[in-house]
């Protein structure tokens, strides 16, 4: 069980055990969790394979009907609306699970391409966050200065 190994790990000041655990969640499992509600057996069982190391928030003015479960020692994010239905997950570098396609979030653009085929849409506005758009996979991504991989968004079809 996750927890019984994060309790190997050293503690923080607020008892939560901080490791990455995001290698025991397949992008393909998070998913599927887009679009329902929380609680549920299914966030359940995910939620405890990534550990107790999670934080939760509110947003703020701009974003009023949002709210938030962070993993940010796994790289993940869950955002949720007023009703608590899941709208899209965020990954970050650090995340360790297995992506689509043998895709990493180390992978260069031309590495996604090989694995992916061709972004059915590329953004070319400056700023924009998502860079490209993969809407057979719910996918978008955003890439560094690196053309490596510094956020990608799951959602069910919807853009940011």
């Amino acid at each position: 069980e996750v927890r019984n190994r994060d309790a190997e790990k050293s503690k923080y000041c607020d008892s939560k055990i901080y490791e990455n655990n995001s290698s025991n969640v397949p992008a393909s499992e998070l998913s599927n969790l887009v679009g329902t509600k929380y609680p549920s057996l299914l966030f359940d069982i995910v939620l405890r394979r990534l550990g107790n190391d999670s934080t939760c928030g509110g947003s703020g003015k701009i974003f009023s009907n949002i709210s938030f479960i962070s993993y940010p020692s796994d790289g993940i994010e869950f955002e949720f609306d007023n009703d608590n239905t899941l709208r899209a997950i965020f990954l970050n570098p650090i995340y360790q699970g297995s992506l689509f396609n043998g895709l990493k979030m180390s992978d260069t653009k031309e590495e996604i391409i090989i694995k992916l085929g061709q972004p059915e849409q590329f953004i070319n506005v400056p700023r924009y966050k998502y860079d490209w758009i993969y809407k057979r996979y719910n996918m978008l991504i955003a890439f560094g200065r690196t053309n490596r991989i510094i956020d990608l968004q799951l959602n069910n079809g919807i853009n940011p």
